[in-house]
C-alpha cells in the first residue's frame, strides 16, 4: 500500500511537472514574440546608452525616456536542474 501510495505522487509530480514545462513555454514564446514586435516597431528611433549624445551632422527630436526592468527567477528552471 505505502509503494502504491509512493508511486501515485511521483506519477502527480511528473504530470505536474510536465504542465508546467508546456504552459512555461508557452507563456515564455507570447513574451518573446511581444518584445520582438515592440522592437521592430521602435526600430526607427536612435537609442543611446552614454550620457551625451553621439555627435552628428543631423538634427534631433530630443525627448528623456527611462525604463524598469524586472530580473526574476525561474522557479520551474530552477526545480529542473535541482533534480
Amino acid at each position: 500500500m505505502q509503494t502504491v501510495l509512493a508511486f501515485g505522487e511521483l506519477i502527480l509530480f511528473v504530470v505536474l511537472m510536465a504542465i508546467g514545462y508546456v504552459v512555461g513555454r508557452i507563456v515564455e514564446a507570447r513574451h518573446y514574440a511581444s518584445i520582438r514586435t515592440r522592437e521592430r516597431l521602435l526600430q526607427r528611433l536612435t537609442v543611446f546608452t552614454s550620457r551625451f549624445p553621439p555627435t552628428v551632422s543631423q538634427s534631433f527630436d530630443a525627448s528623456l525616456v527611462t525604463g524598469c526592468t524586472v530580473v526574476s527567477q525561474d522557479y520551474f528552471k530552477s526545480v529542473a536542474a535541482a533534480l
